[in-house]
């Protein structure tokens, strides 16, 4: 039995768990809405001719924006988008069916996540695709997402949309996400970690912390420099400042004439592979203030890129990570930027008698 007879099994049995024949009904566009039906009938076959998707949240909006068949980003200067992301937004959106009808109570959207999500206590995103010439597609407010629907192998979403107070319960797999990560297209820079010789981390405050290894075939990284009477904390501390670049993904980006690194602010660190390629990283931290009051400030750190190399392979990946970042400010997850930022002091300590 195929995915998609399954798929159409599981509709209808949901439908026969909601009473066998029930229709809900709704005037919407003078047209009898009917449970298992699409709730964007005809999005199907116009999906592809989408050209720009807007997501308005509690933290602000996201616009996607389709030109010379690329998508990028408005919110991050126009950046490249992941497509695949967005056909499965899109496509989740085609997919959605009517499940039942729900609250017509403003009172209760807060309890399904359909509040206004302009409001910033409001955990709903309303969703607008336009196409050619701007016509509009799809407009609609999401909430929460039900789990584990009855009779199906699918989850459910309620939704309502933005003219009207009647809300609903939808089958069908849709995530919307208000992260920029999930719809741009994150990989930075991957340097093998294998292939570094030497890293160097030179903090504002002068302080430089330095760590190398002699061999290609070397697994561990030695810290230089270490003062009399102390010892690493940790064996793999660093190993993992050293790889930082390896695999290195992005939570945002932006041009970076948003942002100021001058020297006084910025954490500098060079990476040296074994076979000629340089990178040089500067990193700030930059407060963003909270979406929602009385939830704390969040601290985001912020970096700049530059590759040199010295043979032509070194060159060519130099190339590579030049193109892929320059005029460029990507927000490192917080875990990488944590490895950046480490001073000596969080990676010693005491030689205690006996150890």
């Amino acid at each position: 039995m195929t995915p998609r007879l399954l798929s159409v099994l599981a509709v209808a049995s949901l439908v026969a768990v909601f009473a066998a024949g029930y229709a809900v009904s709704q005037e919407r566009s003078f047209q009898t809405v009917t449970v298992g039906s699409p709730v964007f009938a005809g999005f199907r076959e116009t999906l592809n001719d989408a050209t720009s998707i807007e997501m308005v949240h509690n933290a602000g909006q996201m616009s996607l924006v389709r030109k010379d068949g690329n998508w990028t980003m408005n919110e991050s200067d126009g950046y490249p988008a992941e497509f695949k992301n967005i056909q499965k937004v899109l496509i989740g959106l085609s997919e959605l069916v009517y499940v039942e009808a729900k609250t017509k109570n403003p009172e209760l959207f807060e309890k399904l996540d359909l509040r206004d999500p302009s409001i910033k206590e409001s955990r709903g995103r309303h969703i607008t695709v336009l196409g050619v010439d701007d016509k509009p597609l799809i407009d609609v407010i999401l909430g929460k997402t039900r789990y584990n629907m009855p009779g199906s192998t699918r989850d459910g979403i309620y939704f309502r949309f933005p003219d009207q107070d009647q809300s609903w319960l939808a089958i069908g797999q849709l995530e919307a996400s208000k992260s920029p990560a999930d719809w741009l297209k994150t990989s930075i820079i991957s340097v093998a970690g294998n292939t570094i010789k030497q890293a160097t981390f030179m903090h504002p405050d002068g302080e430089v912390v330095l760590v190398e290894k002699s061999s290609l075939e070397d697994i561990e990284f030695d810290l230089i420099g270490i003062p009399v009477g102390k010892k690493l904390k940790y064996k793999t501390d660093p190993k993992n400042m050293a790889t930082v670049l390896e695999d290195l993904s992005l939570d945002n980006v932006r041009k970076s004439s948003h942002f100021d690194f001058s020297d006084e602010k910025t954490i500098k660190a060079s990476f040296v592979t074994f076979d000629g390629l340089t990178v040089s990283v500067q990193m700030i931290e930059n407060i963003v203030p909270a979406a929602v009051e009385d939830e704390d400030d969040v601290s985001a750190y912020w970096a700049i890129f530059e590759a040199t190399g010295e043979g032509n392979a070194a060159l060519e990946k130099a190339k590579q990570i030049t193109d892929q970042t320059q005029g460029w400010a990507f927000q490192l997850p917080a875990y990488k930027a944590s490895r950046l930022n480490k001073h000596l002091k969080d990676i010693i300590q005491d030689i205690t008698a006996g150890s």
